[in-house]
């Protein structure tokens, strides 16, 4: 869906094979090779079972961001309603430090705040790096989000119907 909301923005965006089945982006998953500006994986990270095979796939594509959330572990107790025991959805957990080697481990430093973090490769100003720090402790689905939404439902020449006519030229729909 976030394929799709981005697409109908103008933004050039694909998805991965990975995930569930792709319903709002058919026709634009990520090519094998070449290169991508940003990399997003918002509830990804505590589903893998191997972290740095994960962040394999996550960097094939060298981009120079990679946007993510996921819930920090911080000392919680067995009633962190983060765990879901029961569904067993959830097998990898990470504290701000154990992100933080990850990250490093593939050449990226991490900027963690609350729930988003965002891993970069070029070396950031001070300033920058403030910058987004404070934007991603303070972005809440609520409000950051919202002004994504608005962009994206707002009619322009981009989005599903240049998808749409793409796709049936190419014999796809």
């Amino acid at each position: 869906l976030l394929v799709r909301l981005l697409r109908d923005a103008g933004v050039d965006a694909y998805r991965t094979a990975q995930g569930p089945q792709n319903r709002f982006a058919v026709g634009f998953e990520a090519p094998e090779t070449g290169e991508a500006d940003l990399v997003t994986a918002f509830e990804v990270l505590e589903h893998a079972e191997e972290p740095r095979a994960l962040m394999r796939a996550m960097t094939a594509h060298e981009p120079d961001f990679i946007l993510l959330s996921t819930d920090l572990y911080r000392g919680q107790d067995a009633n962190w309603p983060y765990l879901h025991p029961a569904s067993g959805k959830h097998v990898f957990f990470y504290s701000a430090s154990g992100l933080r080697v990850l990250a490093e481990h593939f050449g990226y430093r991490a900027i963690i705040a609350n729930r988003f973090s965002l891993l970069h490769r070029p070396d950031l100003p001070r300033l920058t790096h403030w910058r987004l720090r404070r934007l991603l402790s303070t972005f809440a689905p609520r409000s950051r989000w919202t002004r994504l939404k608005d962009v994206a439902l707002t009619p322009s020449v981009y989005g599903a119907d240049r998808d749409f006519r793409d796709l049936t030229d190419r014999g796809v729909l």
